[in-house]
């Protein structure tokens, strides 16, 4: 239900226009006000949460089998079975593939980078960087996350508080990496000039979010239900802050990955079964029957990936190809190309 309230945008101060007043929230009973700022271009929920945890817990009790999560559980055991582990994660999914190709270009200019990833997680990603050759730690808020993290793939991670880290020293790394965390903060801005401290002067700041730039204006909310996701993003926003913290910022080229899979978005989810479900019960179990909005053709063989990655990449390319073709026609369609359902922006401190 849409209304003509406005407000403040949190990150902007730009007048934000109310689109949904009573929001499914990511549990059950929850609802959320859901507003897009004039400004930035931001979507964002409201109220704000500060306690959180609980639906997390549950979203990690069941994490194999919630939607839009189960994912992260099978590449945390996929990594340790494949010979490039980084170049596994790279084909899996855009966001990594923007990951690896800048570091690829950041490797030319430094040497010996030293690698921050913040909100390490399962550990999968730090682990996978170090397998190809770069020195890479993983922070994470979560003491049972780092110990499995740990115990899984060697002692690449510490745990702590992001902001009391950042406090206690600076200049620490070439590159900070935070793969889809900046979506679940109340303020992202103060945790982007949080992550620029530990840098080096010119060491660059990488993030990965779903991208509300990709879908028209008429969708409300394409991303996880709030409060996991609070915010969901534009390209014009990531710009506002690298603004707002005195750095360049430039988005990495995915088209090189969307030229090989076939990725597209049905808009009539969002049109026709708006607004999205909740995911978890009032109890935290999983709620059946939960539709994907997003889904990615052809998956990828662990053993072409490991020993025969030049075939695999011409299949995956030929049918990705066929199916680009197949959807030409379709209206309600979307399909990633340049741009597709998640960027990687690239924040350059100072030199």
């Amino acid at each position: 239900m849409q209304s003509e309230v406005e407000i403040t945008c949190p990150l902007c101060g730009g007048q934000a226009e109310l689109k949904y007043d009573r929001f499914p929230g990511y549990q059950e009973p929850e609802t959320f006000e859901i507003f897009h700022c004039q400004g930035c271009r931001a979507g964002f929920s409201m109220p704000r949460i500060k306690d959180t945890q609980v639906i997390y817990d549950n979203i990690y009790r069941h994490g194999e089998l919630v939607p839009a999560y189960k994912r992260y559980w099978k590449y945390a055991e996929e990594v340790k079975k494949v010979k490039d582990p980084l170049n596994y994660l790279a084909q899996a999914e855009a966001s990594y593939w923007g990951v690896r190709e800048a570091l690829k270009e950041i490797a030319k200019e430094r040497k010996g980078i030293r690698i921050l990833e913040a909100g390490s997680g399962l550990g999968y990603l730090t682990y996978s960087l170090n397998r190809s050759g770069y020195q890479a730690f993983g922070l994470d808020i979560s003491e049972t996350s780092v110990a499995q993290a740990k115990k899984n793939y060697g002692d690449y991670y510490f745990h702590g508080d992001l902001f009391e880290y950042a406090g206690t020293g600076s200049n620490l790394f070439d590159v900070v990496i935070a793969t889809e965390v900046i979506e679940h903060l109340n303020d992202p801005l103060v945790f982007v000039e949080a992550l620029l401290k530990l840098l080096k002067p010119g060491g660059h700041l990488m993030l990965t979010t779903p991208n509300k730039s990709f879908f028209p204006e008429e969708i409300i909310w394409a991303t996880e239900n709030p409060p996991v996701h609070c915010w969901w993003f534009s390209e014009e926003s990531m710009n506002y802050m690298a603004d707002k913290t005195g750095t360049k910022n430039r988005f990495v080229d995915l088209s090189g990955y969307y030229d090989k899979h076939f990725y597209r978005v049905d808009l009539n989810i969002f049109r026709n079964g708006f607004p999205l479900k909740p995911t978890l019960t009032e109890m935290g179990d999983v709620i059946a029957g939960n539709v994907s909005a997003t889904s990615q053709q052809g998956s990828l063989r662990r053993f072409l990936i490991a020993y025969l990655p030049q075939l695999n990449s011409l299949l995956v390319c030929i049918k990705a190809s066929w199916l680009r073709k197949k959807s030409a026609s379709e209206p309600n369609i979307l399909v990633c190309k340049k741009r597709g359902v998640v960027f990687c922006a690239l924040f350059t401190k100072q030199a």
